[in-house]
């Protein structure tokens, strides 16, 4: 299943739409959805939870779920734009290759692992390159959701930042983490991309 073999443009455009909205979001109503979801008293997840027989949990103040929560509501968030991403490279692949494969006996899985797999294979290095820059800048949700807590168990390195930034006074020292993580992402990316890219080359071999 390719997204050329989707004939309707407005089933498309609704598929791609159900899975990018969530992107265009800003953090403060992704902040405000997630809190009314997931209230105590009224929140639509805590009646599910009720329903179970469990009490009420605190996702976002519980050091065992505080995590869990804000990186399922991280995924949701984000994973629109590496859906459009991968929609992008799937449309440009030409059907007639999929005809031709189907001629000569191919089913479902040689189509993907022979096909789909190595033709989106670029696509799939700039996401992975992508993801690994913004995981390491990751700030909203921690200050929004959780504050770092509780106990620290959220405790993110952008957080620690702007904590001794602007909370306890320490400029330099929030200076001199900022630079290692500016650093740290360059040298990451760079091998990221090496790494990748040697990976491309022996599938091209």
């Amino acid at each position: 299943f390719t997204v050329n073999r989707i004939k309707s443009p407005m089933y498309a455009a609704m598929i791609l739409a159900c899975f990018f909205l969530p992107h265009i979001l800003p953090v403060t109503v992704l902040f405000e959805l997630f809190v009314s979801l997931t209230r105590k008293e009224s929140g639509s997840i805590q009646w599910v939870v009720n329903f179970f027989g469990y009490e009420s949990i605190p996702f976002f103040k519980h050091k065992l779920w505080a995590m869990p929560a804000v990186s399922i509501v991280t995924i949701w968030w984000t994973v629109g734009f590496n859906i459009l991403l991968f929609l992008a490279g799937l449309k440009m692949i030409n059907p007639e290759i999929y005809e031709a494969s189907e001629i000569d006996g191919a089913n479902r899985f040689h189509q993907f692992r022979f096909i789909t797999w190595p033709l989106i294979w670029p696509i799939t290095a700039l996401v992975l390159t992508l993801q690994l820059i913004f995981q390491l800048k990751i700030f909203d949700q921690m200050f929004l959701l959780t504050g770092g807590g509780p106990y620290n168990k959220t405790m993110v390195v952008l957080y620690h930042v702007y904590k001794q930034s602007f909370m306890m006074n320490k400029g330099g020292y929030a200076s001199a983490i900022a630079l290692l993580i500016f650093l740290f992402i360059i040298f990451v990316s760079v091998a990221n991309y090496y790494m990748l890219r040697a990976v491309d080359l022996d599938k091209q071999r």
